[in-house]
C-alpha cells in the first residue's frame, strides 16, 4: 500500500468538496515539480478524474 502524508489529507480537506479536484490537481503538480529533477518520469493515474491530467501538468510547469 501507500502512505499519504498527514499534511495532504489536510490539505485536501481544508478545501470544501467540490473543490477536491481543483486541489488535487495542484498538489500532485507541485509534488511532480518537486520531484522532476531526480526522476526520469512520472506515471499519472487519475482514477476516474482524467480530466485533471493537463491541470496536472500546468501546475508541475510540463506543458
Amino acid at each position: 500500500g501507500i502512505q499519504v502524508p498527514d499534511e495532504w489529507i489536510d490539505e485536501i480537506g481544508s478545501v470544501a468538496k467540490e473543490d477536491h479536484k481543483k486541489k488535487a490537481a495542484e498538489m500532485a503538480g507541485r509534488f511532480i515539480k518537486e520531484v522532476k529533477s531526480m526522476v526520469q518520469g512520472v506515471h499519472i493515474m487519475p482514477l476516474g478524474w482524467a480530466d485533471i491530467v493537463p491541470d496536472i501538468l500546468e501546475h508541475a510547469e510540463l506543458n
